[in-house]
């Protein structure tokens, strides 16, 4: 609990003023004291007790309303506002006065920083093409049906670079840019396959992944078991389907990086116009020349024509 304490005295008489608006002296004390369990603390203990921060002083405006209008008006022409510029001038800023000025000028400053900042950015840097969110089936039509499916194992769509895992009974599948990476053990029968997935927070591939609601549940890691012996009656030990889908994961995973890796290679490169040829016969040429890297295991030397609007490379 809080409370503020106050006293004041108020008509009090000051013999040692030398004008008479210094003779009449009014005194206020205020304390702020937090009443709390145990020793209560004073607020305002720390306050400064300056004479110059604790009087305010009143001054009143003695000079006569027809000459302070004369010379206003000659300096000014302003009528009762030259009035209170001239008192401005001549007063003395407080101390309040003084720091909304240094607000003010440190604001200005802030302002023109930033507005040079996003000037310089605009005009240096493009925009960033957002990449769009991969999604494994835009339609339930398009859920394959299989019986490995029906059978809750776990399914590879290679053609729409997803993994259907079985959880808690319903196949639910996941795209092939979720998985971070998965793992496979064994340990004595059984067969172990661990599949971790980005999330966000991660470090691997943070700048690459894509989370269209941040905010949402989602999955780290799986694990799978299977058993390595084979009952009688099947036709393999259900473990294959683990190793199977191990396999499959990795192959999809390298060329979906791959493919992606391309993808942002392309995004840099400039497109080129058709190559017009000229029809010249004296045209610039360098013969005797190689590519590199070798396009076939035959090293074949070439010469390199230079046309209107690009050269040529002709083995």
């Amino acid at each position: 609990m809080v409370f503020i304490v106050s006293a004041g005295v108020e008509n009090l008489t000051n013999t040692k003023a030398k004008d008479d608006a210094g003779k009449n002296v009014t005194i206020a004390l205020s304390d702020t004291i937090l009443v709390k369990e145990g020793q209560n603390e004073v607020l305002t203990e720390r306050a400064k007790s300056r004479l110059k921060n604790s009087v305010i002083r009143f001054k009143e405006e003695e000079e006569d309303a027809k000459d302070s209008n004369k010379e206003n008006t000659e300096v000014l022409g302003r009528g009762k506002r030259s009035v209170v510029l001239t008192d401005q001038t001549r007063n003395k800023a407080t101390n309040e006065d003084k720091r909304k000025e240094h607000q003010k000028m440190l604001a200005q400053q802030l302002n023109d920083a930033a507005r040079q900042r996003l000037a310089q950015a605009s005009g240096s840097s493009e925009a960033k093409k957002v990449k769009k969110s991969n999604v494994s089936y835009k339609s339930y039509d398009k859920f394959p049906v299989d019986t490995e499916i029906n059978k809750l194992n776990i399914y590879v769509d290679k053609r729409h670079d997803t993994i259907i895992l079985p959880i808690f009974g319903i196949p639910v599948p996941f795209h092939i840019s979720m998985i971070k990476n998965c793992s496979q053990s064994v340990e004595g029968d059984f067969t172990y396959l661990r599949i971790n997935f980005a999330h966000p927070g991660s470090q691997i591939g943070k700048e690459l992944a894509q989370f269209p609601n941040p905010l949402a549940t989602y999955l780290k890691e799986l694990t799978y078991r299977a058993s390595n012996v084979k009952e009688h009656g099947e036709v393999a030990a259900p473990s294959n389907n683990l190793t199977t889908a191990f396999r499959l994961i990795k192959e999809i995973q390298k060329r979906f990086r791959t493919e992606e890796a391309e993808e942002r290679e392309k995004e840099g490169a400039v497109k080129q116009d058709k190559l017009i040829l000229s029809t010249a016969k004296a045209n610039p040429k360098l013969k005797d020349l190689f590519v590199r890297p070798n396009i076939i295991a035959k090293r074949i030397s070439g010469s390199l024509e230079a046309h209107i609007n690009g050269f040529r490379c002709v083995a």
